[in-house]
């Protein structure tokens, strides 16, 4: 339909969209800060804003052939602090782009200059969590000229090194900037991975991260340990040229271990079995697993270590090494086959032995399945060789069987990429005998999960975008460990109503048993009732989370029913089954979404995904899903660090979507305009019976339609 108006008079604001497209010549990274620049004003960037912009992350998946970039923001050569646009490209056109820049900086930057020293910041940091005063504390490497980073020595408070970079923090409901500190603690004694900012002038505390997830597994709804899910980023990582010969094969060429095989949740779902040569789940040949699980580019292993992982004991809390699973055959062939005998205590030399096995084998599975997802080593995956296809490598998970350092808990720190994630996995004391975390698989994948949300959120090189309030973080670990731990292969459509309760066996719990959340995940509300509307009753990171997996999980099983197919293999990612739509839009979506991301900036990143992967072919089925738990189509997520501003709402799509365009390049002086109205039907409305009505704006004269 097109309707001609005469323009009288030009006046108000004309608002613009476009396709931006670039020569496919133009590197990824070139198209990103182009688009910036031309887009400089709608994103309220000065000229000195632009001319300081940084590329912190740039990789293109080779499954989509998307590009994704990721732009950090710099005021006077110094970062501002999660400051960052990603932005998705393919073909030279830009999909997608989530801006959390902040505007005009040179009006709102609150002192340039910094009064309080390095080394004062990491005194202050370390009183404000409770490490201590450093003692002795050097220089390791001064790169204040260059980088705005000092690092020091662990000063008997630290595991490692301190590392202290300035930058600039935005102040929470304002535009003003504040010229800070951040130390980096990887607290000696304690599980906790700190990243403080002081205040560059007034030695106040701004703001504090904990990059270790700790999840307080033995709590049922009373999570007494803030769960913070986040990291900073490290020095931005240079693309690795290819290699021009694929590696060679590994020396290990068979496996088999006694596990929990996947998809068994624990000892209450299942028994251990014998798995042969597992990374063949991936498919032969399959880039997720060209060095096998026990070979690491260097070295063949014969324990439970490989390029993904090293599952070791650390009984002691040391933080090193303190025994290891080891084949009771020799390469080529190896053999992890210890029998559990969990009548007796987790301490016991078999029991011990067939942790490090399962450890190490569901580190393994979960590291091949999110592989083939997209969780790539461009995309910041835990390995220690990347075989040249991008990323930092020398970071595969450091994953500690039986840790000493507490008990009825699990966690995992997440620096960025190029530094070892760390699995920290403890011993449960409420039941006699103890139980094992390290047998608790939906406990291993969600550890393993922060890791996947904190890299793919904000790019790989920067993994502090997951420590605002309202973040999913507890959610898409929940998500990930229900979907490593459902039977494909033999679920129906009668399993969305089945009760999905966590960490049950853990709690020595039976499988009806509630789990720690305060509702076992289903898709009927009757048993699982909570909504966004929840989310201001309850600010604890575990709440929060639960809302989020629910709406991940009612997706997925509307999904199948839009499909009429489930997947019976969650490693074929070819497969049109809804399960496996579910996890490539959910996988997608965290590598669109913006930095501190809320949950209608995550379910709007869901949307996107499915608009480049599937031409939108399950929008109404996303947003049904969504609506049900309270985030439909007129929900307001208010500020993403606020957990009580959001306003719910339970509206699915509208029927019917009218668009109005207009050429502006024909519009001039008391010319005729011609306006065109789109009608489009959603959701399965009916195509005959409608009118459509507009009104003339001010200023028009109708000519004809």
């Amino acid at each position: 339909m097109q309707q001609t108006y005469k323009k009288l008079l030009l006046v108000g604001l004309l608002i613009l969209s476009f396709v931006f497209r670039v020569s496919a010549q133009t590197g990824i990274r070139e198209q990103a800060m182009q688009w910036v620049q031309q887009s400089a004003d709608v994103l309220n960037l000065s000229t000195a804003d632009r001319n300081n912009l940084l590329v912190a992350d740039a990789y293109t998946d080779a499954g989509t052939g998307i590009s994704y970039v990721y732009i950090q923001q710099r005021y006077n050569g110094v970062k501002v602090y999660n400051a960052i646009n990603a932005l998705a490209f393919r073909n030279g056109v830009l999909l997608s782009q989530t801006n959390r820049f902040a505007p005009k900086i040179e009006l709102y930057a609150a002192n340039s200059a910094a009064a309080l020293s390095p080394q004062q910041a990491v005194s202050l940091a370390a009183l404000a969590v409770q490490a201590g005063l450093p003692v002795n504390l050097t220089v390791a490497a001064d790169n204040l000229a260059t980088d705005n980073t000092i690092t020091y020595n662990g000063a008997g408070i630290a595991r490692g090194k301190i590392l202290v970079e300035k930058y600039w923090v935005k102040r929470e409901n304002s535009d003003v900037l504040d010229l800070a500190w951040n130390v980096n603690i990887d607290k000696l004694g304690s599980s906790d991975w700190w990243n403080i900012r002081i205040d560059a002038n007034s030695g106040v505390v701004l703001e504090k991260d904990n990059w270790t997830v700790s999840c307080n597994w033995d709590k049922p709804h009373n999570h007494a340990v803030a769960c913070v899910d986040a990291a900073r980023a490290a020095i931005p990582v240079p693309a690795v040229p290819a290699r021009l010969a694929p590696p060679p094969p590994p020396t290990v060429t068979s496996a088999t271990y006694n596990v929990l095989p996947y998809p068994v949740e624990s000892p209450a779902h299942g028994a251990f079995a014998v798995e042969n040569n597992p990374w063949l789940k991936a498919g032969a040949g399959s880039t997720a697993t060209t060095h096998g699980w026990h070979f690491d580019g260097t070295t063949n292993y014969t324990i439970s270590r490989g390029n993904n992982v090293f599952a070791a004991l650390d009984t002691t809390n040391a933080n090193t090494p303190q025994g290891s699973d080891t084949s009771s055959t020799a390469i080529p062939t190896l053999t992890f086959g210890f029998v559990p005998d969990l009548t007796q205590g987790p301490k016991i030399k078999a029991n011990r032995r067939a942790a490090l096995s399962n450890l190490f084998y569901w580190n393994n599975i979960t590291h091949d399945l999110t592989y083939k997802y997209g969780f790539t080593e461009a995309a910041g995956n835990f390995q220690a060789d990347n075989l040249g296809r991008g990323g930092a490598g020398n970071d595969y998970v450091k994953a500690d069987a039986q840790d000493g350092g507490g008990t009825n808990n699990a966690n995992f720190g997440t620096p960025a990429d190029g530094s070892s994630g760390r699995m920290q996995m403890y011993l449960f004391t409420t039941t006699t005998p103890n139980r094992d975390g390290d047998f608790d698989n939906g406990v291993v994948v969600h550890e393993y999960g922060h890791g996947i949300s904190t890299r793919l959120t904000g790019g790989p090189s920067n993994s502090s975008c997951l420590n605002n309030l309202e973040e999913a973080g507890e959610g898409w670990s929940d998500y990930f460990a229900l979907m490593l731990t459902t039977n494909w292969a033999t679920a129906t459509m009668a399993d969305s109503t089945k009760s999905r309760p966590m960490g049950i066996y853990v709690l020595g719990q039976p499988v009806t048993g509630a789990g720690i959340r305060r509702n076992p995940y289903n898709y009927n509300k009757t048993i699982n009732p909570i909504t966004y509307a929840d989310m201001a009753a309850s600010g604890e990171v575990h709440d929060i989370g639960e809302i989020w997996c629910s709406a991940l999980w009612d997706m997925t099983w509307e999904l199948c029913k839009q499909q009429g197919s489930i997947g019976p293999d969650l490693f074929d990612t070819a497969n049109a089954g809804g399960n496996i739509i579910a996890m490539r839009l959910v996988m997608e979506g965290m590598k669109l979404q913006p930095c501190s991301p809320g949950f209608i900036d995550a379910r709007n990143a869901i949307l996107k995904a499915d608009s480049i992967l599937y031409g939108y072919a399950h929008r109404c089925t996303i947003y049904k899903a969504f609506a049900r738990r309270g985030m439909g189509v007129k929900a307001v997520q208010g500020s993403s660090n606020n957990t009580s501003d959001q306003v719910a709402n339970f509206e699915t799509l509208p029927p019917i979507g009218i668009t109005k365009t207009v050429d502006l390049s024909t519009v001039t002086q008391n010319s005729n305009v011609v306006f065109t109205l789109k009608t489009e039907c959603f959701c399965g409305a009916p195509l005959t019976n409608y009118s459509v009505v507009d009104s003339l704006a001010a200023g028009l004269q109708y000519v004809t339609s």
